[in-house]
């Protein structure tokens, strides 16, 4: 666990903590002035919670990986990664022809490109999960194919009680429900210079992952909150699947934000909200982390631990761009348990790579594909404060 991550949370919490000490000196002025600098520490809030919460993700992200077993950290045969590594640097075929053979994948040759090893699909989500937020709440699952359904329990078989010796009557069959991830195919492309790839010292590997993986986790974030589910995941917000909560005025909190969250926070039944987590973005963080209750005390409970979130009604804080600003009819929080309501399919051996060394003369450019999944899983286990009459 790294010393540096520990001492940004701490300096990031400290941060949070000296501007809501200043909101609080401020309070109840009036003048223009003072308005301005609330308005500026508004923004500096929300800045701060975001950096909080994405530390803390890498921390957890690292600690996770620490704590695997080394089969399971994707680590590949050094002759595999050297083999993949000189494709990369030079794409010819005889490279080509190098890397496959030691690869369990095969080739797109129609297309020009390869099927990357299972190493390289791995450390790409690996390293995309810290900027999709959705993705480390949610159910993930790896299949074979965009053809797979989940199967959901409705919880409506019939049950009964008797005495000892008393007749068994028949109780009603339950039900189950097919749920079926749309799926589409994302994609990024990195350019690199190709003196920078006859560098011995560089690494292509490494940068090439860090570079895609980071473009396609906020994108991915995106679709799994909005995606239409035409030819791309259905998003938590589309249509109308999850149920929500009003705050009884359009674009905004009602005269008691404190009583909006614990309203949506006891919409969601006792068995999902044990697990439930709050999603919003850090605009709307920096209006939570200020809102009190009659006594005076913060909604948002600040972490002061390392690698802890921060807490909403003794439940954590997640947060997200990729979730709506507050406008009028917007849903811009949801709560409940994403393990149970969300899920997101991934196809490993889709991860595709094809390296251009024509289209941009003097690089390189590397593209970067896979097929990904997603919809609703269970509704019951989600709800969505709307912004509405």
């Amino acid at each position: 666990m790294s010393d540096e991550i520990k001492q940004s949370i701490a300096e990031t919490a400290k941060l949070v903590s000296d501007i809501r000490s200043e909101v609080a000196e401020i309070k109840g002025a009036g003048d223009v002035v003072s308005r301005e600098k609330i308005e500026r520490m508004e923004k500096a809030l929300g800045e701060a919670l975001a950096t909080k919460a994405a530390v803390e993700a890498r921390l957890a992200a690292v600690e996770t990986a620490a704590a695997r077993p080394l089969a399971m950290k994707g680590e590949a045969p050094d002759e595999l990664r050297a083999a993949f590594k000189s494709y990369l640097r030079d794409p010819s075929e005889t490279n080509r022809l190098a890397y496959e053979a030691k690869s369990v994948n095969g080739s797109t040759g129609s297309q020009g490109g390869v099927l990357v090893a299972p190493t390289f699909a791995a450390d790409l989500n690996r390293i995309a999960l810290d900027n999709a937020v959705v993705r480390s709440l949610a159910k993930v699952v790896a299949v074979s194919s965009p053809d797979y359904n989940e199967i959901i329990d409705q919880m409506d078989q019939g049950v009964g009680i008797v005495g000892e010796m008393d007749t068994r009557s028949e109780t009603a069959a339950g039900t189950f429900a097919k749920v079926t991830p749309t799926h589409g195919e994302i994609y990024a492309n990195a350019a690199t210079s190709n003196h920078i790839l006859k560098d011995a010292l560089y690494d292509v590997e490494g940068n090439l992952l860090a570079s895609i993986a980071r473009k396609m986790g906020v994108y991915e974030d995106q679709l799994f909150v909005s995606g239409t589910g035409v030819g791309r995941p259905t998003g938590l917000l589309n249509g109308s699947t999850i149920g929500v909560v009003k705050t009884g005025v359009a674009g905004d909190f009602s005269s008691k934000a404190f009583d909006d969250l614990t309203n949506l926070k006891y919409a969601v039944k006792a068995e999902y909200a044990a697990n439930g987590t709050f999603l919003l973005n850090s605009t709307v963080a920096a209006k939570l982390a200020k809102v009190t209750n009659l006594n005076g005390d913060y909604l948002w409970r600040q972490s002061v631990v390392a690698g802890e979130p921060d807490m909403i009604l003794g439940r954590p804080v997640a947060i997200s761009e990729a979730m709506p600003a507050i406008a009028a009819s917007s849903k811009s929080i949801l709560f409940g348990d994403f393990k149970r309501g969300y899920l997101i399919t991934d196809i490993p051996t889709s991860v595709e790579l094809v390296v251009d060394r024509v289209t941009q003369k003097g690089f390189t450019i590397f593209y970067v594909s896979k097929r990904v999944g997603g919809c609703v899983l269970d509704a019951n286990a989600l709800k969505a404060l709307q912004f509405a009459v």
